[in-house]
């Protein structure tokens, strides 16, 4: 972990937790924005940044300060408006009898010090599998582009202008996960919760022990996909210090043993307390090893938030399930994946439009050029198998084309020292 990263998310923390930032030293100010930016935290480090300004312990050029100044004023206002236009979503869907439960996002906010700084562009709603179609025509309605559900995604996406992506959930999390990752537990035990916003309006999102623990697997789904954030950890451990005296520790610490992912939470505890800023009194009890939490900043600082500053990262969350499958499974892992795999086919072979058009702009004047469009795909499909681009094996059963590179290499060994498989 860098000396910048180290400075970025203790100024995180600070903004975070409504801390003064106090520093023995000269931060690099330009590599502290590039890893907030690349962390998606920018706004509630900006926080701190303005308290050493103001303060006269930041070396910077007055007009660079005065226009991220201003930029960090405009994006609290955009996201104002797009808050605004989220809860009338959600009474809109509400009032056509579409059970909304919001994960994430709002109910996060409101646990940081400074809410509106905590800004996110998507919002994840939970929604009935039944009620998909009409939630989908009032997406339409109010001007969203619906995109079609991924072949094996588990929620609908849907973007905006000004309200940004909605994610309709329907399901916690896709299939495979749920089965291999998470062993089918039941995630969701208790009755929602009502909340108020800070418009006054009420929503309702999952009952607190759920609430943690999609909090925390959420986290986890992350840092086993691509990579997680520190702001991904930053919600888990403000969740458990706002609701330390409501949660069902029992049942939490259960499903994260059960699961082997307690060694990744007690870690990220250490995280907060070494870190971040937070007092042991407001957290579990942990045991959690500064190797092991140094790796994890380390993979946090260099992969991005999500891990997409590493491109290389692309196919671990395959590597992981396989080396997971026998936790829970009996079955043989490539017939179980080809199978899987199987029942997906008719979508992938056979895309919906949107999708199709994705790659073949030409098909969005006329939805009867959907045959050509097909056609084209499937005769690029058979050069790149002659040029050895790609494998029938991707198509067929994506378990025999697992990626192999050095930082997936890298992750599989962190994965173990926490006995995650």
């Amino acid at each position: 972990m860098t000396q910048s990263f180290a400075d970025m998310i203790y100024l995180f923390s600070c903004g975070a937790l409504g801390l003064k930032p106090v520093l023995n030293h000269e931060i690099d100010f330009m590599a502290v924005h590039h890893h907030s930016m690349s962390q998606g935290v920018w706004h509630t480090v900006f926080l701190s940044i303005k308290r050493l300004y103001d303060n006269a312990q930041l070396s910077i050029d007055n007009d660079i300060f005065n226009n991220l100044r201003n930029q960090f004023m405009l994006s609290i206002m955009r996201n104002t408006q797009r808050t605004y236009l989220i809860h009338n979503l959600i009474k809109k869907l509400e009032d056509n009898k579409v059970r909304c439960c919001v994960l994430k996002g709002e109910i996060m906010s409101a646990l940081y010090k400074n809410p509106d700084c905590r800004i996110s562009s998507d919002t994840d709603i939970l929604i009935e599998p039944r009620n998909k179609k009409r939630a989908i025509d009032i997406l339409n309605e109010f001007g969203f582009d619906v995109k079609p559900l991924g072949a094996t995604s588990n929620h609908i996406v849907a973007a905006h202008p000004v309200a940004g992506i909605v994610e309709l959930h329907l399901n916690l999390y896709n299939e495979l996960y749920e089965d291999v990752w998470f062993n089918n537990i039941a995630l969701i035990q208790e009755e929602c919760r009502v909340v108020k916003v800070d418009d006054d309006k009420e929503i309702l999102t999952l009952g607190i022990t759920d609430g943690l623990i999609f909090t925390a697997l959420h986290c986890i789904k992350h840092f086993l996909s691509a990579g997680v954030g520190i702001r991904q950890i930053m919600d888990m451990l403000l969740y458990m210090k706002a609701f330390y005296n409501q949660i069902n520790w029992e049942r939490f610490n259960k499903t994260m043993k059960h699961l082997k992912y307690e060694n990744f939470i007690y870690n990220c505890i250490g995280i907060g307390i070494k870190y971040l800023n937070f007092d042991k009194e407001h957290l579990p009890s942990h045991t959690c090893n500064n190797t092991i939490m140094t790796a994890i900043l380390d993979d946090i600082e260099l992969g991005g938030v999500f891990g997409k500053n590493e491109n290389e990262r692309d196919g671990f969350s395959m590597q992981y399930t396989k080396a997971r499958f026998n936790s829970f499974k009996k079955d043989e892992y490539h017939s179980y994946i080809k199978m899987w795999w199987h029942r997906k086919l008719i979508t992938i072979i056979f895309p919906h439009p949107k999708t199709l058009a994705l790659k073949f702009p030409y098909l969005r004047k006329s939805p009867l050029l959907y045959p050509i469009a097909w056609l084209h795909r499937i005769i690029r499909l058979i050069i790149n198998l002659i040029k050895k681009d790609t494998s029938l094996n991707r198509y067929s059963n994506p378990a025999k084309q697992l990626i192999q590179s050095d930082i997936i290499d890298r992750r599989m060994e962190l994965i173990r020292r926490l006995d995650m498989v």
